[in-house]
């Protein structure tokens, strides 16, 4: 694997079937029901970014230390 290629994933087909179910799920809410879920995929997504960066300089902290290692 390339440096980076683990950031650029390939989604499944069970990928693709949980995204219709959720797309299906989320059609029949109401307004309150959906701005709940939004608020709360937007504090979902701020920490899975936060942890993403987190993951990201790690990561490449440990292929530079790596690629220096060689």
């Amino acid at each position: 694997m390339a440096w980076g290629d683990w950031m650029c994933p390939i989604p499944g087909p069970e990928h693709e079937l949980e995204l219709e179910r959720q797309r299906r799920s989320i059609a029949s809410y109401d307004l309150q029901h959906a701005q709940d879920m939004l608020w709360r995929l937007a504090q979902l997504c701020q920490r899975q970014e936060l942890i993403l960066r987190a993951a990201t300089r790690r990561i490449a902290e440990l292929e530079c230390r790596e690629a220096l290692r060689d």
